[in-house]
């Protein structure tokens, strides 16, 4: 029988590896645990109602091409966008210039970008798999025309009062430039949280933070 054991086993050992890219494999275990981190490090209330969603597509000035954002996380006040870092070798500047950019837009531009990159795309079936997740702030109607399906919800839009760029990452590292400094969440802090009592009974969150606690202190 494998075993969780095993399975980061090959995490750890296969990240030292040229071509391996660990943060492909390794995001689904951090996705289960984000929105509990996130609360845990107080970028959201307890009681809050949190969305999540995985690359999400920032569309690019003049096309339809769009960089992709680890994570959107987002409630009725607050977004987040967070970006893993697995080796802290792989933080840019020009990343964190573009991750600047985006937190400075207006909410309601990022989002109408996605119903632009709706009405383009071939992929229409999973662009409103989207919008439907982000249905707090768009609405959507099935109708003939394509451009008369999806509408903002300025009302709610109103309503975010912040947008946070985040970053988690193996150990500390500055990620700043004169116009902006990015926060960070660092593998022990996430250690530090799967291993309180709340977790005992979850096989995955002891074997997750062991495997944290090696990345962070032999990093690759």
């Amino acid at each position: 029988m494998k075993t969780l054991t095993k399975l980061f086993g090959l995490l750890t050992d296969w990240r030292t590896l040229p071509a391996y890219q660990l943060e492909r494999r390794a995001d689904i275990f951090f996705a289960l645990y984000l929105e509990d981190l996130l609360k845990y490090c107080n970028y959201f209330a307890a009681d809050e109602v949190l969305t999540i969603i995985p690359e999400f597509p920032a569309k690019h000035a003049g096309s339809h091409q769009s960089d992709r954002i680890d994570y959107m996380v987002c409630s009725e006040r607050k977004v987040v966008y967070v970006e893993l870092k697995t080796d802290n070798h792989s933080i840019r500047s020009e990343q964190a210039e573009y991750l600047y950019g985006i937190q400075q837009r207006a909410l309601k531009d990022v989002l109408d970008d996605i119903i632009t990159i709706y009405r383009a795309t071939m992929a229409r079936t999973k662009y409103r798999k989207l919008i439907e997740k982000l249905d707090r702030w768009i609405e959507y109607r099935e109708t003939r025309f394509v451009e008369e399906r999806c509408t903002l919800r300025y009302g709610e839009i109103a309503k975010v009062e912040s947008v946070e760029v985040v970053y988690v990452l193996p150990v500390p590292q500055p990620i700043k430039s004169d116009r902006y400094e990015h926060k960070q969440i660092c593998f022990d802090t996430l250690v530090g949280m799967l291993r309180l009592p709340k977790y005992a009974d979850d096989p995955i969150a002891r074997a997750f933070a062991d495997a944290l606690a090696a990345w962070a202190k032999n990093p690759v």
